[in-house]
């Protein structure tokens, strides 16, 4: 399978699949947190960082599956 997670965080969804028992192939992560990139890094180094998703340019090759996480912390208008 072929994934891309966007706010990827520490590759929650890569966890997941590998708890499945589903294979992945390819695995794309946006993600901007320089310290959640260097928790998936470390237990991932495999997957291909890309950084900020409003530059994505791989989106397309990816067409399977995707993950998208939700920042909890309420942005400043919101508070």
């Amino acid at each position: 399978m072929r994934v891309v997670s966007l706010f990827d965080g520490i590759s929650c969804g890569r966890v997941a699949l590998d708890r499945a028992g589903i294979p992945v192939a390819e695995y794309a992560a946006f993600e901007i947190d320089r310290y959640a990139k260097s928790v998936s890094r470390y237990n991932y180094p495999d997957v291909l960082q890309c950084g900020d998703v409003l530059n994505a340019t791989v989106l397309d090759k990816f067409t399977f599956f995707a993950f998208t996480h939700h920042h909890c912390k309420p942005r400043n208008d919101e508070e």
